[in-house]
């Protein structure tokens, strides 16, 4: 090679290094944007998103981790983000819940919450030790997925103990919807369960308009005899000073459609919509009070399944009109 070429091809490598190394910069400063974009597509050659995964010469870098290829950053990603994919619009977000580490030997496993009342609930987990001899478990929780800002006490949980383990919290506000995971730390590996949510009874003591006061009233109970394909939903009326009312539940997997159901008139104007909205009927004639139980078989594994109980009564002016249970959820097994 004469000094000509030499110089040539020196100047390119230089350029083809600063290259990796000034876009680099750009993923580390935006994480979150890099796992996000890669599964929209968004960008296209050049600077994009796109363009950098086909740069044969550009390494991807997160925090302190150096990538060869988008797939490796990924996968990285993929253990370090919570996924929370909103079906209304389609809408994907990504939420950190901290450090996942590959070579944790302890798995953790969130259970239904059970014994819901107006301010207090028992948090479910189950733990998978393997081989370790003890771990800390414990919960987190609060009011907004992104920022679960209480914890209850770390337990100890050793090779002989149950698997199963749960915590009770009080002092919860009624009618609030809570959000909740359990964690698992053996070390200095920490392992965190997937996220649940409850919702907490309703404080009837709180209800002081007189104009509700003699309408029926619908209560949505919490579900039970859950597993990978079944369950009970529960809920009760009280129709007050009217009469004939009909009886139904509502529940699907897409949690809008069933909240949506407060603006229909009657039981015959509810779409149903497949798997995620369904309606059926338990009482056609119901005139003092009464607690019905839905079974639901037929289900997907593994899935939020979203419902509430209503009533169809005709009101002062014989109207047809609908008195609702707020909207609570279960996931199967």
């Amino acid at each position: 090679m004469n000094a000509k070429s030499l110089l040539v091809a020196t100047f390119l490598s230089v350029v083809v290094l600063l290259t990796a190394v000034s876009v680099a910069p750009q993923a580390d400063a935006a994480q979150t944007y890099a796992y996000s974009e890669a599964y929209s597509y968004s960008g296209y050659p050049g600077n994009s998103l796109y363009g950098r995964m086909h740069n044969p010469y550009f390494f991807y870098k997160w925090g302190n981790h150096s990538f060869g290829s988008i797939e490796e950053a990924i996968n990285f990603a993929r253990d370090n983000m919570y996924k929370s994919i909103h079906k209304h619009g389609k809408k994907i977000t990504w939420i950190e819940t901290g450090k996942r580490n590959s070579t944790v030997d302890v798995d953790v496993t969130t259970r239904p919450a059970t014994g819901i009342d107006e301010d207090s609930v028992t948090l479910r987990g189950t733990v998978d030790l393997n081989d370790e001899e003890d771990a800390l478990v414990w919960f987190e929780y609060g009011t907004r997925p992104s920022n679960l800002s209480e914890r209850t006490s770390k337990t100890t949980i050793d090779e002989d103990d149950d698997e199963d383990f749960s915590k009770t919290v009080s002092n919860l506000d009624s009618d609030t919807r809570y959000y909740f995971r359990a964690v698992i730390e053996n070390g200095n590996d920490r392992e965190y369960g997937s996220m649940l949510s409850f919702l907490t009874e309703d404080d009837d003591d709180d209800d002081d308009s007189d104009s509700e006061e003699y309408t029926p009233e619908a209560k949505t109970l919490t579900a039970n005899s859950i597993d990978e394909d079944s369950a009970n939903i529960r809920g009760s009326v009280d129709m007050n000073d009217f009469t004939n009312g009909t009886v139904f539940f509502v529940y699907g997997e897409d949690e809008d459609m069933v909240d949506g159901v407060d603006d229909e008139d009657t039981f015959g104007d509810i779409d149903e919509d497949g798997e995620d909205l369904a309606t059926f009927r338990v009482d056609s004639d119901l005139d003092k009070s009464g607690t019905y139980i839905g079974e639901l078989r037929g289900l997907d594994s593994d899935t939020v399944y979203y419902y509430r109980i209503g009533v169809e009564y005709e009101d002062e002016d014989d109207n047809k009109t609908l008195e609702l249970g707020s909207v609570r959820n279960f996931r199967t097994d």
